[in-house]
């Protein structure tokens, strides 16, 4: 039917996660949108509130991450793991890359409603020597990695590494 709405999110942020939960909650609210599709390039998504917490080994990598995959059948919206690599406002369509699809071809979804909550990337090239010391705290999907290297490369009874949080946010005041 034409008339089907389709809500797109792209990017499995906070807020997409809370819109899906509200959706769920008032069947009313889907019914305007009767199609919902979430595209986010990984299936796992980072409670970023937990993050000093998992730093201080108080919860694992498991339990501060979204499963988007679970939420999606959970809640009967289409999740898609791939790659958007274009937005055409006017013409309300989104291209993007299937994260399976070797070949990389592009493929086409349209919506009515566009919502995009695709998290931050600290930018490590802006001063020097950032690149070569620091440890961005995103993607958080990249850090506990980073975290578990810089850890092994500085054992205990080495004389401590020097460390200096940048970031005046909540999540870097409780980094420190």
């Amino acid at each position: 039917s034409t008339d089907v709405k389709t809500l797109l999110f792209v990017g499995g942020g906070h807020a997409h996660v809370l819109a899906i939960r509200e959706l769920v909650k008032h069947p009313l609210l889907r019914a305007h949108a009767t199609r919902v599709v979430m595209i986010s390039n990984g299936s796992k998504a980072y409670y970023s509130g937990m993050l000093p917490g998992a730093v201080a080994g108080l919860h694992t990598e498991e339990q501060v991450q979204l499963d988007l995959a679970a939420l999606a059948r959970w809640s009967g919206m289409r999740f898609v793991d791939g790659t958007v690599t274009h937005i055409d406002a006017d013409e309300r369509f989104v291209r993007y890359v299937a994260s399976d699809n070797e070949c990389g071809d592009e493929q086409r979804v349209s919506f009515d409603l566009l919502s995009i909550d695709v998290g931050s990337v600290t930018r490590t090239g802006v001063a020097s020597g950032v690149a070569e010391h620091a440890i961005a705290t995103r993607p958080i999907g990249l850090l506990m990695g980073k975290l578990a290297a810089f850890e092994e490369q500085h054992a205990p009874g080495d004389n401590p590494p020097r460390v200096v949080v940048v970031g005046g946010g909540a999540a870097g005041s409780e980094l420190a």
